[in-house]
């Protein structure tokens, strides 16, 4: 029979939904007023016990998730002191760095107007020349006979000067036949 009205009245489906929403609705407003009733007959003092316990309950809810934030912000504080606590010795050390380095700057720069600190520097930049000095005659040297030993395996005649002398040799040519018949010697003339 249902049916036969839904679809007489030509109800969509969204209308349907709606419907029964209004009608959930409307069970649970006559369950609340049912136990409204049913609390009104009952002794009005355990009424308030049970409205107590019910709130009690959700204070006590509140307290407990109030405590745990508590716990969690105190632990995040501490941490956050701990923290503020080591970049505060940072910055102290970095604060004594620095004052030690004015320090020294301030010494250094007193110390570079004594003539001893400045006989120092001299004698120092004088060593350090001569240091290089000797180090570039020692590499001269180490090129010379490099060199010297390059040419003797190159050219053996330059390593040796009296092999020079030896190496040295006429050039004796032979006659050929064609000179034969004319010789070049004064006597056959």
């Amino acid at each position: 029979a249902k049916t036969h009205e839904v679809h007489r009245l030509k109800v969509k489906k969204e209308l349907q939904i709606a419907l029964e929403a209004l009608k959930k609705q409307q069970e649970n407003r006559d369950r609340r007023k049912t136990r409204q009733e049913e609390l009104s007959k009952k002794d009005p003092i355990e009424n308030l016990n049970l409205a107590t316990r019910k709130r009690i309950e959700l204070y006590s809810k509140k307290e407990e998730k109030l405590r745990k934030e508590i716990e969690f912000l105190e632990r995040e504080n501490d941490q956050l002191l701990a923290e503020a606590h080591t970049l505060t010795q940072k910055v102290n050390q970095r604060q004594e760095i620095e004052k030690m380095k004015n320090r020294e700057s301030n010494q250094d720069s007193e110390k570079k107007e004594t003539p001893s600190y400045q006989r120092f520097n001299e004698i120092a930049g004088n060593r350090k020349l001569f240091d290089l000095a000797k180090k570039q005659a020692e590499e001269i040297e180490f090129l010379r006979a490099e060199l010297s030993r390059l040419k003797s395996k190159t050219f053996p005649y330059f390593a040796n000067p009296q092999m020079k002398q030896s190496m040295c040799c006429l050039l004796y040519t032979s006659p050929s036949p064609r000179d034969r018949q004319k010789s070049r010697m004064p006597s056959s003339a």
